[in-house]
């Protein structure tokens, strides 16, 4: 299938397809779970009640998706922002799961539907926005390297990755196309997706400085979205992100050279391979985007990424970088473009379908991982 002449049939076919391989997935390793009751009791009190393993459509159609951030983007969609530590988690989600829940759909399959559509729509966008480069052999290989990154499988569960990707890719393409009040109005829904969609900022004023001349408004726009979510924080008399951050997830503000100093002194015991998995997928990511930039405007972006996320220094330190790298798509469209030899492209496809399966299992099996 040309990738070029049907990018909406080749991101539905894409979506379907590994919609049913994680169907199948569930089916074989449902039976296998051994999660605790301690470790599910842990996020019982952001839902009415967690569905038991089981065999059954439901459970492995969206009910083994319900963990960790879902069961808070669900409460933010059912009940607003109700709890100080809910204000972590942006709107633009909860509030797509709200939609269908409007139109009767449980915001528990509404949840995993959302980040599906949203998928399909990201994948769409991004095999337009790299044929702008790329040919079609190397946007196929961005593709795949794409959806098998380790905790590539959020696309299609319950947590906001998917929005904040297709919006932040439709906001470049947008602008590349001259289009800049599309840009703008998706750059700022990418700002109300998670808090480091303000990055696409980045890129958008970059284009916009090279298309000149500038058009101020729809950039004004755009720039205006990094401040929206917290200033109705604060008009609606709700705690900021800022403020929750420390208090509720053990993460606090730093500088970025802070962040990996207390990374790499830190002696974890039985998670430390945890932080290096997380260091090594940040160094792939980060670097390949960083060194061998297909375009500026995507070196800004992943830089503009990588200096946000190490503002945040966690415990354990770099906690969910292989999640956070997920969103940096240069780095996939730089990797395929230096992966040309086919064994070496497959032995690298191999080791993140591995990583990723791992990694999935340890999701639905409660682990906190993400």
């Amino acid at each position: 299938m040309s990738l070029s002449s049907h990018p909406a049939k080749t991101a539905a076919w894409l979506t379907l397809i590994l919609s049913v391989v994680y169907l199948v997935a569930a089916l074989v390793l449902v039976p296998t779970f051994s999660a605790t009751p301690q470790r599910i009791a842990m996020n019982a009190s952001l839902a009415d009640n967690i569905a038991p393993p089981s065999l059954s459509p439901s459970y492995l159609l969206w009910g083994v998706w319900q963990r960790f951030d879902t069961l808070w983007y669900r409460r933010v969609a059912e009940q607003g922002y109700d709890m100080p530590a809910s204000t972590v988690f942006y709107p633009a989600y909860p509030a797509a799961i709200r939609v269908l829940a409007c139109v009767g759909i449980p915001t528990d399959l509404g949840a995993v539907l959302a980040a599906r559509i949203a998928t399909f729509f990201l994948l769409w966008g991004l095999i337009q926005l790299l044929k702008l480069d790329l040919g079609d052999t190397e946007v196929k290989r961005a593709l795949a390297l794409l959806l098998v990154w380790p905790m590539s499988f959020v696309l299609f569960g319950g947590y906001a990755e998917p929005l904040l990707m297709c919006f932040t890719i439709w906001s470049i393409w947008f602008a590349r196309n001259d289009r800049w009040w599309l840009a703008a109005l998706f750059g700022l829904l990418a700002c109300l997706s998670r808090a480091v969609g303000m990055v696409v900022v980045a890129p958008l004023v970059w284009i916009a400085w090279r298309q000149r001349p500038l058009r101020y408004a729809p950039l004004l726009l755009a720039l205006s979205g990094p401040v929206l979510f917290p200033v109705w924080l604060r008009w609606s008399g709700l705690g900021l992100s800022a403020a929750a951050y420390p208090k509720y997830w053990h993460t606090t503000m730093a500088w970025p050279w802070t962040t990996l100093a207390d990374a790499f002194s830190f002696s974890g015991g039985e998670i430390a391979w945890f932080v290096g998995m997380n260091a090594a997928a940040m160094l792939l990511a980060f670097g390949v985007s960083l060194v061998r930039p297909i375009r500026w405007e995507y070196f800004w972006y992943a830089l503009g990424t990588l200096c946000f996320i190490l503002t945040a220094n966690s415990r354990p330190p770099l906690h969910s970088y292989v999640r956070y790298a997920l969103p940096v798509f240069p780095a996939f469209a730089s990797a395929g473009r230096l992966l040309r030899l086919p064994a070496l492209m497959t032995l690298v496809w191999g080791v993140l379908v591995l990583a990723n399966a791992l990694l999935l299992y340890a999701f639905w099996d409660w682990f906190f991982l993400v």
